[in-house]
């Protein structure tokens, strides 16, 4: 197969080793595994992406990521939808030119707009969440799914996601997201006691986590990124005390896997509809299990009792019950999920599989 493929541009493609950009993460899988399979891919990214696997066409353009000291902050939102349109644009003409069997793209929603200019079949990978109050919030969302329906070939991430926006999504396939576990090593003896990995803020349930380590008289580590917000303020820092809760900040991509590795649990109390949750397979593959609200994809990634604990959403004692269980989970049980059902290699095979029924129109 000859193969178009276009990232988005916020960051560098793969992402910087200080940076943690599950999107990023993914194109870069997919984009080096259809290379190794022997596949023609030709890659559209920012500027200054630097995979060692395939050389990337920026057009001069770097991200936002190495441009955010060269512009105000308000700037940089326009900025990168600029960068996107710009990046986008080529690719259309690029492929309208050119004889390629599939156009690959990671840019949601603006590409639809440009599918009706060109010829052949076009996949976009969707990561968001196909509901009113995110990816269809807008009349304007809504009127360009169902105008381009037909047109696009969607990707979803999980089963739920698709469920939620099949009216809106012309969804081809579910392909869960694959992890090279070079990246990810196994600890059965961790020295830590449980984590809160993540962005900060409500619908992760940071709040939930602490309030539910503290009711079971456990410590916690809470690694994220934070906006100085009312909830970082309110709910968050009154409640690190550098003992029991211990706020280590921003986690590079390059050391999550120590931290996965050394927690007897990741707790997961989402609040929202989670597309996926890459943070959920890679603990486990480290053999940490995960403590989920049962919201979004988590059914799909945890084996109750198994893995980790499905919980209500909103059980809060639910959380605090299956924290006192946790040790009877089989850490190597863990990795061996992961192993099995969200390698890199069963992920690249779905999608090679994918793009092959999209291109003879068997999907």
């Amino acid at each position: 197969m000859k193969i178009l493929m276009v990232a988005q541009t916020f960051l560098p493609i793969p992402s910087p080793e200080d940076q943690i950009f599950a999107p990023g993460i993914v194109f870069n899988n997919i984009a080096c595994g259809m290379k190794e399979r022997g596949h023609e891919v030709t890659v559209y990214a920012a500027e200054d992406s630097f995979s060692e696997k395939f050389e990337t066409n920026g057009f001069g353009i770097n991200s936002n990521h190495f441009e955010k000291d060269n512009y105000p902050v308000e700037a940089l939102s326009k900025r990168g939808i600029q960068h996107q349109l710009y990046l986008i644009s080529e690719a259309f003409e690029e492929y309208k030119k050119n004889k390629y069997d599939l156009l690959y793209l990671d840019s949601f929603p603006i590409s639809e707009y440009f599918s009706n200019f060109v010829d052949g079949p076009i996949v976009c990978l969707h990561h968001g969440v196909p509901a009113k109050n995110s990816d269809l919030q807008l009349d304007v969302d809504r009127l360009r799914q169902k105008r381009y329906f037909n047109r696009v070939n969607f990707i979803a991430i999980s089963e739920n996601q698709r469920r939620m926006g099949k009216d809106y999504f012309n969804y081809k396939a579910v392909i869960h997201h694959g992890l090279n576990l070079d990246n990810f090593i196994f600890n059965e003896n961790p020295q830590n006691d449980l984590l809160s990995l993540g962005r900060i803020n409500p619908k992760k349930g940071t709040d939930v986590a602490i309030n539910s380590a503290i009711l079971a008289n456990r410590k916690i580590d809470v690694w994220g990124d934070h906006s100085n917000d009312d909830f970082w303020l309110e709910k968050i820092k009154p409640k690190i005390d550098n003992q029991n809760v211990q706020y280590h900040g921003h986690c590079d991509f390059n050391k999550v896997g120590d931290v996965y590795r050394q927690a007897r649990a990741l707790l997961m109390p989402i609040s929202w509809e989670e597309p996926f949750g890459l943070v959920v397979i890679e603990a486990m593959a480290c053999g940490t299990p995960v403590i989920a609200y049962e919201k979004g994809s988590m059914a799909e990634l945890i084996v109750d009792g198994i893995t980790g604990y499905l919980i209500e959403p909103g059980d809060e004692k639910g959380i605090v019950e299956a924290i006192s269980k946790i040790d009877q989970i089989d850490r190597k049980k863990c990795r061996e999920h992961v192993e099995k059902n969200f390698s890199i290699e069963d992920m690249i095979n779905k999608y090679e599989k994918t793009f092959e029924k999209i291109i003879k129109n068997e999907l």
